[in-house]
């Protein structure tokens, strides 16, 4: 528990070798040899009665006024707090006067938020709060008394940082499909692949995640978010590289003999190669695939339509190309 203590400090006295403190938990006062003493190892929420007085010339003159102080509440003991969590949860001294606590920003001395204290354990709000932000530095103080009331006292502080959950990802390949990484135990994880939402893994009791995603290729933008609550506030983002060993990209590609109703998609051939897959509107699901490295387009008059290549081999698929474009005459 924190130590608690009092600082006293007085004028001083000219000519003065030392003070006496008389305090009300002491049987005999203390010397001190300057105008001011901290004392440790107080009961919290107590109230002492001091009074100094000061030893010049072999001689103790009168002690002053009776100086009434009451000690601070212990700063309470708080638990890990990630952000987007609905509370901040704790302890706090278990005190029929300690029923509540505030929340402050670091530093400062304006309550952001009154939360209770029942029992000894301690609870504040915090869901969807716009106080409260992502890594912000929070202390957290029990309060002796009402809220209320000018009587009341606030405790010692505990500073917690509104922690963003934790979320890795490991590297992704195209082959195999598997995302993996580790995030907060047992915790959810939305994965999304080039921008389309695809599903939700959880976490074991170790934080681990792993599954098979579905329409992973080479150059896929993999995104995964850890869920606190209702919100996604931490993530990664993994480009899938080409595999080991998978064919140079496809250069060239364009389009020609545009017509109507047809045109020719054409592409210089990589090495290695095996065949070609064609990739339509931006789509990651393969639209054709030929070992020519040609294909013949068809479409209605005055429509338009974005295609990409790639290059395949047994070792995988090459990155695609960048889009190109065809927009059939008339219409």
């Amino acid at each position: 528990m924190t130590d608690i203590s009092i600082t006293y400090t007085w004028d001083k006295v000219d000519g003065a070798s030392y003070y006496l403190l008389y305090m009300s938990n002491r049987t005999a006062p203390r010397a001190v040899f300057s105008n001011e003493i901290t004392i440790d190892g107080l009961t919290f929420a107590t109230v002492y009665d001091a009074r100094v007085s000061a030893f010049r010339r072999g001689q103790e003159g009168a002690q002053s006024e009776l100086l009434t102080q009451k000690t601070l509440l212990p700063a309470p003991t708080i638990s890990r707090f990630l952000f987007g969590e609905t509370y901040i949860n704790g302890t706090a001294v278990d005190l029929p006067s300690v029923t509540n606590c505030r929340i402050y920003r670091k530093g400062e001395s304006t309550a952001l938020l009154t939360g209770t204290v029942t029992a000894g354990v301690l609870r504040i709000y915090v869901l969807n709060n716009a106080n409260i932000v992502a890594d912000g530095q929070y202390d957290v103080r029990a309060i002796d008394g009402s809220p209320n009331s000018s009587a009341s006292q606030v405790g010692m502080a505990t500073t917690i940082t509104a922690e963003k959950a934790k979320i890795t990802l490991n590297p992704v390949s195209s082959v195999t499909g598997v995302v993996s990484g580790t995030t907060e135990k047992s915790g959810q994880v939305r994965v999304t692949v080039d921008g389309v939402a695809k599903t939700v893994l959880t976490a074991d009791a170790t934080g681990n995640y792993t599954g098979n995603i579905s329409g992973i290729i080479s150059g896929s933008l993999v995104l995964v978010e850890t869920k606190v609550g209702s919100i996604y506030p931490s993530s990664a983002t993994y480009s899938v590289p080409a595999p080991v060993g998978a064919p140079a990209t496809p250069t060239n590609l364009a389009v020609s003999a545009i017509t109507q109703t047809t045109a020719t998609l054409s592409w210089t051939a990589s090495a290695g190669a095996t065949s070609y897959k064609i990739y339509q509107n931006g789509y990651t699901t393969v639209w054709k695939t030929t070992t020519a490295t040609s294909y013949a387009l068809t479409g209605t008059a005055g429509s338009t339509w974005t295609y990409q290549v790639a290059a395949t081999n047994a070792n995988g698929d090459s990155l695609r190309t960048e889009k190109v474009t065809v927009t059939y005459l008339g219409g």
